[in-house]
């Protein structure tokens, strides 16, 4: 691969380790796992010293494997929230000081003439683009654009330090066990806000 500059370079070799882990553990390598690997470690960086590290990040996709990655917080755990509001962001902060770093991908810093295939995959104007065009998005991103195209922003937290732990019930229907803040009787599924129906 041939780089910009020296900073890519040393970025990209300093990070490797990380995108292949990453890519390993996503079971893929598209664009956003090496995306996603830098934006963690901006916000490692920019975050600096912590006590306890909280991670909530933005969108589904493969941010949720980079995070788990490459810090403790894993899915599942009290240490990481997904909150999707579809955008390709995430913030790591320290738990005890509900103080952290959002980083994101600037679209304003995503100029289409510098990253064309870049730009193309995130904004999605070429769908579905090509192994072929997703590869050079990708070279685009570690050779040419890097920590170029994030942003980062000092974000104070506005969830609760731990979070509250609500009584399990039994659904009136199904006999299904589910945990609800409310008090309802039955489950969202049997309700019909589930994402599955029975058909036997």
């Amino acid at each position: 691969m041939e780089f910009k500059s020296n900073e890519l370079r040393e970025l990209y070799e300093r990070l490797e380790k990380d995108v292949e882990k990453a890519a390993e553990f996503h079971g893929d390598n598209p664009s956003g796992i090496p995306i996603g690997v830098y934006m963690v470690d901006y916000a490692l960086e920019r975050l600096g010293k912590y006590r306890k590290l909280k991670a909530v990040v933005e969108t589904p996709r493969c941010l949720v494997d980079t995070v788990q990655v490459m810090t403790h917080c894993a899915f599942g755990s009290p240490y990481f929230k997904l909150i999707d509001y579809g955008k390709y962001a995430l913030t790591l902060y320290d738990r005890d000081k509900g103080r952290g770093v959002r980083v994101y991908v600037d679209v304003k810093k995503l100029d289409r003439e510098k990253y064309p295939m870049l730009s193309s995959w995130f904004l999605r104007d070429k769908s579905p683009m090509g192994k072929e065009d997703k590869a050079k998005a990708t070279e685009e991103f570690i050779t040419c654009a890097g920590r170029d195209i994030l942003s980062y922003r000092k974000v104070k937290i506005k969830l609760p330090p731990k979070d509250p732990l609500y009584p399990s019930r039994l659904c009136k229907i199904c006999g299904d066990s589910f945990i609800s803040e409310d008090t309802p009787e039955i489950c969202d599924a049997c309700s019909g806000n589930g994402y599955y129906e029975i058909i036997q």
